[in-house]
C-alpha cells in the first residue's frame, strides 16, 4: 500500500469512526477522544493531522454519507438534465440518507438534538442543508429566469418542493404514525414532483 492509500485508508477510518460516534452521542456530545476511540485511534492527536477541528470532521462525514449534499455539489452535471430528472435525483439523495441505518441514526440524533442546542442546529445546516438550499435556490431561480416555471418567491418554492418530502421523513421514519394509506417513498417522489411541477406550470419543451 502507498503512502496516499495509507492517508486515504487512515482518513476513511476517521470518517467511519466519527459518523458512529456523533450518531450515537451527537454533535456536542461527542468528544474527540470518543470520536478517536470510534475510530480505532491511538491518540486523539490524529485527527487534527487529517482535519482542522470537529466542526470540519462533521462537515466531512456528512459529505461523504449523505447523498443529498454530495449530490448539490455537482450542479455542472445536474444542469444538463431534464427538470423531471434533477427533481428526482434530488428527492431520492434526501431520502436516501434514511435507507442506511448509520445516517438515519445520525439524523435522529441531530434533529434532537438541533431543538435545544443553537451551536448544533448551525453546525448540521452548515454541514448538510444549506449545500442543498443553496442548489435549489439558485436552480429555482434560474428556471424562473428561463421562464421554465413561473415566477414566485424562491424561498417559498423551495419550500414547496422540499416540504412533502420532510413530511413524509417525520411521519414515516421518525414518528412511524400508524397510518394505513402512507404512501411508499418511491410514490411520494413521484407524486410531490408531479403536484409541484403542476403547481409552478412547468414548461417541459422549455
Amino acid at each position: 500500500m502507498t503512502r496516499h492509500d495509507q492517508y486515504d485508508a487512515r482518513k476513511r477510518q476517521i470518517l467511519e469512526g466519527a459518523l458512529a460516534a456523533f450518531a450515537e452521542l451527537g454533535y456536542a456530545g461527542a468528544s474527540n477522544k470518543q470520536i478517536a476511540e470510534a475510530a480505532r485511534l491511538n491518540s486523539t492527536a490524529l485527527l487534527y493531522h487529517y482535519f482542522e477541528n470537529k466542526q470540519a470532521l462533521f462537515e466531512a462525514v456528512i459529505e461523504e454519507f449523505m447523498p443529498a449534499p454530495r449530490l448539490a455539489m455537482r450542479p455542472d452535471e445536474l444542469l444538463k438534465l431534464p427538470v423531471e430528472d434533477v427533481l428526482r435525483q434530488m428527492a431520492s439523495a434526501i431520502m436516501g440518507a434514511l435507507e442506511d441505518a448509520r445516517t438515519n441514526a445520525l439524523l435522529r440524533t441531530m434533529l434532537s438534538e438541533a431543538l435545544h442546542d443553537t451551536q448544533s442546529t448551525n453546525v448540521f445546516f452548515q454541514g448538510g442543508s444549506d449545500k442543498i438550499l443553496s442548489f435549489l435556490y439558485l436552480y429555482f431561480e434560474g428556471l424562473m429566469t428561463r421562464g421554465i416555471i413561473k415566477q414566485g418567491n424562491v424561498g417559498a418554492v423551495v419550500r414547496c418542493f422540499v416540504g412533502p418530502l420532510v413530511a413524509h421523513i417525520i411521519s414515516d421514519y421518525f414518528v412511524q404514525l400508524p397510518d394505513s394509506q402512507a404512501p411508499s417513498t418511491d410514490i411520494m417522489i413521484d407524486t410531490t414532483i408531479m403536484i409541484f411541477l403542476k403547481g409552478m406550470d412547468h414548461q417541459a419543451n422549455s
